[in-house]
């Protein structure tokens, strides 16, 4: 009798625990994504939602300031989604978060593309920082303490304006004159590929055995676009106005995020941002 050969495939991500701090815009779908792709997901509310989700996430109440719920104080990553606030205590809340996490985790960051302020031209990971609004400013301290030696490995994203279900700004602008060249690169990141980039530096993270305890990237589509024929387009799409240009009144200041870092490293193509259902 030939002997049986039972071949067994494990899921390298199925021990992996994954706490996602605020699960909102993005932080639900992502959650979503990564239960797919075989993590034990945990996420922090305010308040419980009325039904709970039946597709195996954990979700916790927390909000930022309060110590961490027993059952998030030890997990192989921490991703951070909760947008700076106008409360002054933003920072310090934050910091004692970070105080929380343990030494063995990966923290992701999510910060934005405002740290650099009103910086132009091509800016890379390496730009000075600057801040500009105080949002970008309080991104800014807490980069600059992220630096630091903290005690945990954290990788920090820098978000491009933000688009996709329910979230676009050609709303906003439809019908009102922008005070800016309608020239001017617009510089936008799809929900679809921050999800996609998280997955692929969480994958990246599970195969390494050594990482830079560090490290940075700007998620910009790249996609060189101007104002006028970006939100002339969508305006179209959705059957609205498009919004209108002050144009000769202020000199034209390119300012292009540049997406190659983790373009290289991890070899995320993005697509078009005309491409995307919104």
């Amino acid at each position: 009798m030939q002997p049986i050969l039972i071949l067994v495939v494990l899921n390298i991500n199925m021990n992996k625990k994954v706490v996602i701090l605020g699960l909102g815009w993005l932080g639900l779908p992502l959650a979503n994504q990564l239960l797919r792709e075989g993590y034990s997901v945990y996420g922090t509310k305010r308040n419980l939602p009325n039904q709970l989700p039946k597709n195996g996430l954990h979700i916790s109440t927390w909000q930022l300031g309060e110590s961490l719920p027993i059952e998030l104080r030890k997990a192989d990553y921490y991703i951070f989604t909760l947008p700076p606030a106008a409360d002054e205590a933003f920072v310090i809340k934050t910091k004692f978060l970070f105080e929380e996490i343990p030494s063995s985790a990966t923290l992701l960051f999510c910060s934005s593309t405002s740290v650099y302020g009103n910086q132009t031209g091509v800016l890379h990971e390496t730009s000075s920082l600057e801040g500009g609004r105080r949002s970008g400013a309080l991104l800014v301290e807490l980069e600059h303490y992220l630096q630091t030696d903290v005690g945990f490995n954290r990788v920090v994203l820098r978000f491009a304006g933000l688009i996709g279900p329910k979230r676009h700004p050609v709303f906003n602008l439809s019908g009102r004159t922008i005070d800016s060249n309608e020239n001017q690169t617009v510089n936008l990141i799809h929900q679809e590929d921050i999800i996609g980039v998280i997955s692929k530096i969480l994958s990246r993270l599970n195969t390494t055995t050594s990482i830079d305890s560090y490290q940075v990237y700007n998620l910009s589509s790249g996609e060189q676009i101007s104002k006028r024929l970006y939100y002339g387009a969508l305006a179209k799409r959705f059957g609205i106005l498009p919004p209108t240009y002050t144009d000769g009144k202020k000199a034209i200041q390119q300012r292009i995020i540049s997406n190659e870092r983790i373009k290289d490293e991890f070899g995320h193509n993005f697509r078009s941002i005309l491409d995307y259902k919104l």
